[in-house]
C-alpha cells in the first residue's frame, strides 16, 4: 500500500461539534473511511462487494452501511459461533 493510500485511512483523529462547541480531538482511527470523502463510495463497494461471500453471517446494507449479525440465547456460545462463521 502506497504510503499517500496509508496516510488516507490511518492514524486519522476526529471530534464533534454540539450546539458550537468543539470536543478534543479523539484517539487516533484506524478504521472506516471517511464520511463524504471522494474516495468513500468506491472503498465501501471494494468493501462490500464480496462480504456475502466472504464468511456465513446474515449481512444488511443500507446507504453507507453495513452489518453482520448472528444470534444465540449464550453470549459464550453467540462468541463461538460468530469466530466459526468468520474464520470459514
Amino acid at each position: 500500500m502506497s504510503d499517500e493510500f496509508k496516510s488516507y485511512l490511518i492514524d486519522r483523529k476526529q471530534y464533534l461539534i454540539v450546539i458550537g462547541v468543539p470536543s478534543y480531538f479523539s484517539t487516533f482511527i484506524n478504521i472506516s473511511v471517511l464520511q463524504g470523502s471522494i474516495l468513500g463510495p468506491l472503498l465501501f463497494l471494494c468493501f462490500i462487494n464480496d462480504m456475502d461471500f466472504s464468511n456465513k453471517l446474515e449481512h444488511f446494507y443500507f446507504a453507507d452501511d453495513s452489518t453482520a449479525l448472528e444470534k444465540s440465547a449464550n453470549i459464550y456460545a453467540l462468541t463461538d459461533v460468530v469466530n466459526s462463521k468468520i474464520q470459514n
